[in-house]
């Protein structure tokens, strides 16, 4: 059993605080099954008179169209028996296999062609189809909107293919049954005369483009013939001249080989004779030959041979040494000299004879060879010239066949356009159903349009109920809170729908301990105290985002809850602004907190108490003039610190948060921090915005409450009041108990403060007080027992939950809508002296 024992005061200050887990925000903010269930429950007498009215206007709404704007529907069939482009070609053949894809593509284009302008002109102009009561008031739109009749009539036309068949279906609806028969029948026969007409035209067109191209082709083809002639008769292509050309070419070569040889030979001996002297050259045998054949020097060997026969007659005459010998001896060494003098000239003048002969002989051999080249080079120009003539020739050749070819081909295509223009139809199109005057509606159908429009209705209606739910940005449901990982301690219902009449919902805890709404309080407090350590809640601020949320009204009736439990509570009013405990509870001072916070007087000075045994009051006191500046001094502490020594729980009423600072400051001195938001008055926004002011100074949340919960459809305690006051009825089958004495109970629990929790809890003071057992089976009834009191922990947040779906009602009502609302409330809104509100206003 625990024991809820009396907080011990931490001197200095605030203790310290241990935050509780934050419930993790429920997986995903989309719409659950439960939350759609939730939202067409609470809406449920919306949603019927809605699908109602709707089912009445369908039905209003078909009899009416029925009457004044029916719908006839006439149809004709047309057969096209083929449909692809006949083959110039081959006129008379017809394909053996067609794709598929190309059927249905010149189907479609046939379609088209039936509520084309083209057909629909012209079946304008039917004199049936203007007899028509259509044709009437297609005039007098024409005339007084200034509509097309064509457009008009192309408006009541369809014209499609029916799949896997060559059939086109023309259809026409309007509300007059003869008319329709009229129109359909007169663009039918527009559209077979259509088709035939552009069938010949398409034929004509086809002749004229290619007897274009036949005389353009036939132009081009003799202007190559004449070009041909021309150019055959200015020039020679005989075989004979190509071949002197290249036999010409071939002796120029091998010469010009034969020179560049003897160029070489010639230029490599002027070479070798270039850098010598004629002097120390040697006698050739060409030199030698040359000296032998001088003439005079051929007489002067013949001078020396007729000395030496002269001589050698002397001698035979005369001896050696005859002076006549001497003589002749003389004149031969002189003609001998003279004949070596003579041919070493002669030799001398051969050899540079020869030097010179060498550099000419080069020197022509080099001219003779750049002849010969530029020879060669001038007919291998006329090779190329002849060669480049003779592809000019044949080009012009091979175009003048090609558009001999072209000419045959385009005359042969023109012949066979003539003959297949010649045939009776390309295209084959058969009406093979004319339409018939329609003998039943075809819109509005009965059987369709009113269970649809149920249908639709039905839809409307319940989506006008989601999108209702969706749009709303007010905390609703704990989920709503979760989402902002804001524990839920408890849910407060309105007392307008409690069975039991509750006059003061202020202390409806002390007034109507058997009501649900006491019962609310009550579990309120048990979840509170394990929401965290005792030790850590000895202070609790109770606040709310804006004003006229109930917090007073929460602060009051939970003080009163913790104090029949036997425990000493002091409840001071800490909103200098609206003090609202002056006119819940008679007899306060009216001086209080103001005065304690400037030093003139403590705590034991300024303490009012109440009827409610062991619930002590302090008041706010006169207004004073710096409210934020007063609760941050430090006499709020030793206030805070002579109450802890004094009293088990103190809870502070304080201002709204978003409204003041106050609230800010109180929170940074005390344990933690209760929010109290109100059913669909509170946003989501304003709460997450006091949430984040909280958490900006540290403040310990313990958690958020619920209040002036209604019990509506699909929400929460509808179910839960049935059942709490039928659980709280006397057994009949059972047998009689006793009654405990409420006095004698009252005592106990004054008397034995400090005794364990749980016996406090046990026997509650009041009239008929509850014992802990009852407590926890209507809570768990509720479904606000001890699955949310755990909600600080994440496994007791998914028993809270799966408590809350499987067993009640009020579990589906958990809001899928994940959006925060933006903006705070109106300043009007604050707590008014007058205006605290009570759980049901």
């Amino acid at each position: 059993m625990t024991t809820l024992t009396a907080a011990n005061p931490i001197y200095g200050g605030r203790s310290a605080p241990m935050a509780p887990a934050r419930p993790s925000a429920p997986g995903g903010s989309g719409l659950t099954g439960a939350d759609a269930w939730r939202i067409i429950r609470q809406r449920l007498v919306m949603i019927i008179i809605l699908w109602v009215l709707s089912i009445g206007a369908t039905i209003g709404g078909t009899i009416l169209w029925a009457k004044y704007y029916p719908t006839y529907r006439a149809e004709a069939l047309i057969w096209v028996e083929s449909i692809d482009p006949i083959d110039i070609t081959r006129p008379l053949a017809r394909e053996s296999h067609i794709q598929e894809d190309v059927v249905t593509r010149m189907l479609q284009d046939q379609a088209m062609l039936v509520t084309s302008a083209t057909v629909l002109i012209k079946a304008i102009e039917d004199p049936k189809l203007r007899a028509t009561q259509w044709w009437r008031e297609a005039q007098e739109k024409a005339a007084r909107k200034g509509d097309d009749e064509v457009e008009l009539l192309r408006d009541i036309l369809t014209s499609t293919p029916i799949r896997d068949t060559n059939y086109i279906q023309v259809t026409a609806s309007w509300r007059n049954a003869e008319d329709v028969k009229e129109i359909v029948n007169a663009v039918v026969r527009r559209y077979e005369s259509t088709i035939h007409e552009l069938q010949r035209g398409s034929m004509k067109e086809q002749a004229d483009s290619i007897d274009k191209e036949l005389q353009a082709a036939q132009k081009r083809y003799e202007a190559l013939i004449r070009q041909k002639e021309e150019f055959r008769r200015s020039q020679e292509f005989s075989a004979r001249s190509g071949q002197e050309v290249d036999e010409r070419v071939m002796t120029l070569t091998a010469l010009e080989t034969e020179l560049e040889m003897e160029t070489t030979q010639r230029e490599a001996q002027y070479d070798a004779l270039r850098g010598a002297r004629a002097e120390d050259l040697p006698i050739t045998e060409d030199i030698q030959a040359l000296l032998d054949a001088d003439a005079s020097l051929i007489q002067l060997e013949a001078r020396v041979q007729e000395l030496d026969q002269i001589l050698a007659s002397a001698r035979e005459r005369y001896g050696a040494n005859h002076r006549t010998i001497k003589d002749l001896e003389a004149n031969r060494a002189a003609a001998v000299e003279r004949l070596i003098s003579e041919t070493n000239t002669k030799a001398l003048r051969f050899k540079t004879q020869q030097l010179e002969m060498v550099r000419r002989m080069a020197l022509e051999a080099r001219d003779q060879l750049m002849s010969i080249r530029q020879t060669k080079k001038e007919a291998m120009d006329a090779q190329k010239d002849r060669e480049a003539k003779l592809n000019d020739y044949e080009r012009i050749e091979e175009k003048a066949k090609l558009e001999d070819a072209q000419v045959k081909q385009l005359t042969e295509r023109k012949n066979q356009l003539e003959l297949a223009a010649n045939q009776r139809k390309t295209v084959r199109i058969e009406i093979r159903q004319e339409a018939r005057t329609p003998k039943r509606m075809s819109a509005p159908k009965f059987e369709l349009v009113i269970p649809a429009g149920c249908i639709l209705g039905l839809a409307a209606s319940i989506g006008l109920a989601f999108l209702l739910d969706m749009t709303d940005k007010s905390v609703r449901t704990p989920r709503d809170v979760l989402r902002q990982q804001i524990p839920v301690l408890g849910t407060i219902p309105t007392t307008e729908d409690d069975e039991i009449e509750i006059e003061r919902p202020e202390t409806a805890v002390l007034d109507a301990p058997h009501s649900i709404v006491a019962e609310a309080f009550k579990n309120l407090r048990a979840n509170l105290f394990f929401s965290a350590p005792a030790e850590q809640q000895s202070t609790i601020l109770v606040t709310s985002p804006s004003g006229g949320n109930g917090k007073t009204t929460v602060a009051s009736n939970l003080a009163i809850a913790i104090a029949l439990t036997g425990r000493r509570v002091l409840l001071i009013d800490a909103n200098f602004r609206r003090a609202g405990l002056p006119r819940i509870f008679s007899g306060m001072r009216a001086d209080g907190l103001s005065n304690i916070l400037i030093g003139q007087g403590h705590l034991d000075d300024y303490v009012t108490a109440s009827s409610v045994p062991g619930l002590d009051l302090v008041s706010a006191g006169p207004i004073p003039p710096n409210p934020a500046e007063l609760l941050g001094s430090s006499y709020l502490r030793d206030m805070l610190l002579e109450a802890r020594a004094r009293y088990d729980q103190i809870i502070l009423d304080g201002p709204p948060v978003l409204l003041v600072s106050d609230a800010i400051v109180l929170s940074g001195a005390v344990d933690g921090v209760i929010l109290v938001c109100q059913y669909r008055a509170t946003s989501r926004g304003a709460l997450q915005r006091s949430q984040s002011q909280l958490d900006a100074v540290n403040a310990n949340i313990y958690g958020a409450v619920l209040n002036r919960v209604e019990s509506r459809a699909g929400g929460y305690f509808r179910k839960n009041y049935r059942e709490f006051y039928q659980y709280s009825e006397p057994d009949e089958d059972a047998a009689d108990r006793p009654k405990l004495d409420a006095a004698g109970a009252v005592a106990a629990a004054t008397q034995v403060p400090g005794e364990d929790s749980a016996a406090s809890l046990g026997m509650e003071a009041g009239e008929g007080g509850v014992s802990i057992a009852q407590q926890a089976t209507a809570d768990s009834e509720l479904g606000l027992g001890e699955d949310a009191t755990a909600a600080t922990g994440s496994d007791a947040l998914d028993r809270e939950i799966a408590s809350l779906g499987a067993d009640l009602e009020s579990g589906a009502n958990l809001s899928g809508d994940s959006e925060l609302g933006l903006s705070l409330d109106e300043p009007g809104d604050e707590d008014k002296p007058g205006d605290e509100p009570n759980p049901a206003r």
